[in-house]
């Protein structure tokens, strides 16, 4: 049989030549790795990022007294279902900034806008913020005592205290804002809180200026309303007569007490210039002998001065906090009386005294267990 031979110049060229299959296998896709790549083309696709939470804040009509919360009212949604964590920042219009869900009461101040921003993340993305805001109001405002006396507002400032006679006139700051009892402590307030009637005029009726107590006496009732609101009693009662002594610096205490000097002369003033608190002429605010008929009248029974403070001058003196000291005729800062010493110190006149004594500067001052048929007492409480 005959054959055909190849010529020997064309081997060279096939025994190099590659091998097409050998290489379509090691190279190519197989089945699986189609699979595979299918698979990896999926994980890969673009992750979505979660959807904006609806929030608010509360309480809704916060104060400066009020720690505020961001609450989730609706959560975000991740398209992909992915589980999510949320962030919260605070911004004030102010400059302030917080993070976390609360925002504590000592960052804010009246007047101030807070936002909340909660915005929430899948781990890789995060969504759009849902925000709320807030206006902070001031928590400082008149209010009423458990036993029915109507405290006033008193923002801090600055005046000139003392008068001629009762000098050296000098510039006091007051830096706490306070409460001061729009009226002098009313029989029946008295009554309420200590179960005794000590006034000498009873027949008066319950509206009119408890009178014939003591400093003690005024420092224990004042501790009595403390006790009551559940607030820091500013006097400890010691002795079998229960006198109170003065415990620690009064303008920190955020119980009730009675009103230092300066504040007393700082509320009587009103931020005006008069002589007598809240009228050059003292019939229209006061009750004195000129006009009294001799006994005590129904608080509140003249005019108020600047402040909406009334009696400040005559009816009943009033204790004040402050043992007898000199007066400064440097500036002062929250100042009080002498640390140790025999008399208290009691202000605005009365209604056996003539006008002169009631002035808005005033001074007198006695033994502290003293009791006088014309000797009251008015409270006052730092603002916290």
């Amino acid at each position: 049989m005959h054959r055909t031979l190849l010529p020997l110049a064309l081997l060279p060229v096939l025994a190099c030549y590659p091998n097409t299959r050998e290489h379509a296998d090691s190279d190519a896709p197989s089945d699986a790795d189609a699979d595979t790549d299918s698979d990896t083309d999926s994980d890969t696709a673009p992750n979505t990022a979660p959807t904006a939470p609806t929030v608010h804040i509360t309480p809704a009509a916060p104060t400066d007294a009020d720690d505020l919360t961001c609450v989730i009212d609706t959560a975000s949604v991740d398209p992909e279902g992915d589980a999510l964590t949320y962030s919260y920042a605070w911004s004030s219009d102010a400059g302030g900034t917080s993070t976390g869900e609360t925002l504590p009461a000592d960052l804010t101040t009246t007047g101030e806008t807070w936002t909340c921003s909660v915005t929430a993340s899948d781990g890789a993305l995060s969504g759009p913020a849902g925000t709320a805001s807030a206006v902070i109001t001031t928590s400082f405002l008149d209010y009423t005592t458990t036993y029915g006396a109507t405290m006033v507002a008193i923002t801090a400032g600055t005046f000139e205290m003392g008068s001629e006679d009762f000098g050296p006139i000098h510039t006091v700051t007051l830096t706490h804002d306070f409460w001061m009892g729009q009226t002098e402590v009313t029989q029946a307030q008295y009554l309420a809180g200590t179960g005794v009637s000590p006034s000498t005029y009873s027949s008066c009726g319950s509206t009119c200026p408890v009178e014939t107590v003591s400093w003690e006496d005024a420092a224990v009732y004042a501790n009595t309303l403390s006790a009551a609101e559940g607030l820091e009693l500013c006097y400890t009662a010691t002795g079998s007569d229960l006198s109170a002594s003065l415990g620690g610096d009064p303008y920190a205490c955020e119980g009730y007490r009675l009103p230092t000097e300066a504040e007393w002369e700082y509320a009587a003033r009103g931020g005006e210039s008069y002589t007598y608190p809240g009228s050059e002429t003292v019939g229209d605010v006061a009750w004195t002998n000129e006009n009294s008929g001799g006994t005590t009248h129904p608080v509140a029974g003249k005019g108020a001065n600047a402040f909406g403070l009334y009696d400040m001058s005559g009816n009943v003196w009033e204790w004040s906090n402050d043992r007898l000291a000199d007066y400064s005729s440097g500036a002062a800062v929250d100042p009080v009386g002498d640390a140790s010493g025999t008399f208290r110190v009691y202000r605005g006149g009365s209604w056996n005294y003539p006008a002169n004594f009631a002035r808005a500067a005033y001074r007198n001052w006695d033994r502290p267990g003293v009791r006088y048929v014309n000797l009251g007492l008015r409270l006052s409480r730092t603002n916290p």
